[in-house]
């Protein structure tokens, strides 16, 4: 069976809501590292503000992108950074060593 695309048959308007700001911030994230690889960066830190969805957010972010692994999770008063790491570059890289001074 094929028939047209109406998002409305998979999600409520009211559903869509609740989850729409996670979704947002996963896409920021994953644009933030498509563009730190496509310029060759051997690191990338990128912060967002606290979330209620944190822990969602955190299970998913370390799987955006097949070089870049999150290394590290700095959390402080209202916001959240992860340090993520180029594994093209850094494959066999202590993080401890590439993140000695952090950006």
């Amino acid at each position: 069976m094929m028939r047209e695309y109406e998002w409305e048959n998979y999600i409520s308007p009211k559903n869509l809501q609740k989850i729409k700001g996670k979704y947002t911030l996963l896409f920021q994230i994953r644009d933030s590292l498509l563009k730190a690889d496509s310029g060759d960066q051997e690191k990338v830190s990128i912060s967002f503000p606290d979330n209620k969805d944190e822990k969602e957010i955190l299970a998913i972010a370390g799987s955006l992108h097949y070089w870049w692994v999150i290394d590290y999770v700095i959390q402080e008063e209202g916001k959240t950074t992860l340090l993520y790491r180029n594994c093209k570059k850094h494959k066999d890289t202590d993080p401890a060593e590439l993140w000695v001074h952090i950006e």
